[in-house]
């Protein structure tokens, strides 16, 4: 073998790893197509950036719900499920034009 050869196949290797790891992020960690959208809900989109609030505040709520005991409930939570359920009704009240004023919040919760 050729000692002038040994940094340019390392090289090489390294550019061929370089390059296998772009596809598998490519493919496996980007989305396919289209995919701003997480689902539908009467027919119109949800963006992944509604879903992942409406997740986020589920999972708030969970966490408040259960104190210290949430790292060993949360797993028979099924929080993206109930995420899925918030958007829905939300979306319904919206339908149906339901409005809450804040004084009304604020007296349901006192």
């Amino acid at each position: 073998m050729n000692l002038k050869k040994l940094p340019k196949l390392a090289t090489t290797k390294i550019i061929i790893i370089f390059i296998l790891l772009l596809l598998f992020v490519s493919l496996f960690i980007l989305p396919k197509g289209n995919q701003k959208t997480a689902g539908e809900v009467f027919g119109k989109k949800v963006s992944y950036k509604e879903f992942e609030n409406s997740l986020l505040v589920t999972r708030s709520q969970a966490m408040y719900r259960y104190g210290q005991i949430y790292p060993k409930v949360r797993y028979f939570l099924d929080l993206e499920k109930q995420a899925w359920e918030q958007i829905l009704l939300t979306k319904e009240a919206k339908n149906r034009k339901i409005r809450v004023t804040k004084q009304e919040i604020v007296k349901n919760i006192a």
